[in-house]
């Protein structure tokens, strides 16, 4: 999914839900890049396995480990801010498609000040996430 439509979707989803001031750029990039975090946590995203013959200098930070030699890479940090050299509006959300609205659901949870609203993206996030799990993350952990 494109970054600016990971943006109008996360902002749909806060202002339905309580109408909260959007985060800025920065933020948002910040809430972006924890929700990436846990799910490369929760699940095996395969846009970010890769096994032990590439080299990881190039790739950056090793987020865990999986047996056989593979492992997850940290998620790169989504650029938002349109001020910034590395901005590309092209630019694609480093995840799985599959579990491109457990991303924006995780974000959301994040952000939001009210618990049912919390919960809720959180349920729906999980939801994602156990789906991916039954259909794509064939992986042994």
């Amino acid at each position: 999914m494109l970054l600016a439509d990971v943006k109008k979707k996360f902002y749909t989803k806060i202002k339905i839900a309580g109408g909260l001031t959007p985060p800025s750029d920065v933020e948002l990039e910040e809430l972006i890049q924890e929700a990436l975090t846990f799910i490369a946590t929760a699940c095996t995203p395969r846009e970010l396995l890769r096994d032990s013959i590439v080299d990881t200098d190039d790739l950056g930070e090793v987020l865990r480990n999986l047996a056989g030699g593979l492992f997850i890479m940290k998620p790169e940090t989504p650029i938002f801010d349109k001020e910034n050299t590395n901005y590309s509006a092209l630019a694609h959300l480093k995840m799985d498609n599959d579990l491109d609205y457990a991303v924006i659901n995780t974000a959301a949870a994040l952000y939001s000040r009210d618990a049912k609203d919390i919960l809720k993206f959180e349920n729906e996030a999980l939801k994602i996430i156990n789906q991916f799990k039954a259909n794509f993350n064939k992986v042994k952990e």
